[in-house]
């Protein structure tokens, strides 16, 4: 009976040690890595009644003939691909990400520099908030 109490102890002994072996490991991802990838635009918003913030009846979905997909990279570059019309555009940027503020910088061609907001992220979503000459802008992207 010691013997049998014994050897259990010895393979349960070993069988938890395995244990950890066996366990997934987990990345730990950042807005700033979660960013890396490419997204898909699918609703854009204006605030159309000017109170400062994108009210849900501001939301649209977009167009079917319109098509733009924004890549980050990991290496600080990234393109915006528009199709619009059948015609194919590619505006090439760099970017930076202040992560405690939350706001992405996209410097593109000609000086352009766009400054968004990142309202929210995660793993299938994203939402980008810009203001504009016009007021605050919306964009809403899927991941790809």
């Amino acid at each position: 009976m010691k013997r049998t109490f014994a050897l259990s102890l010895l393979v349960l002994a070993a069988v938890g040690a395995l244990l950890p072996s066996c366990k997934r490991k987990e990345v730990f991802e950042t807005r700033k890595t979660r960013i890396q990838h490419d997204w898909k635009l699918v609703r854009t918003a204006t605030d159309a009644n000017a109170n400062g913030v994108i009210d849900a009846s501001e939301i649209h979905p977009v167009s079917a003939t319109y098509i733009a997909t924004l890549t980050f990279k990991s290496d600080l570059t990234g393109n915006e691909n528009v199709i619009a019309n059948g015609v194919t555009t590619d505006y090439p940027f760099t970017w930076t990400m202040d992560p405690t503020l939350d706001t992405i910088t996209r410097s593109g061609v000609g000086h352009n520099v766009i400054k968004y907001f990142l309202a929210d992220i995660s793993s299938i979503n994203m939402d980008l908030t810009t203001v504009t000459d016009l007021g605050v802008a919306g964009y809403y992207y899927e991941r790809k």
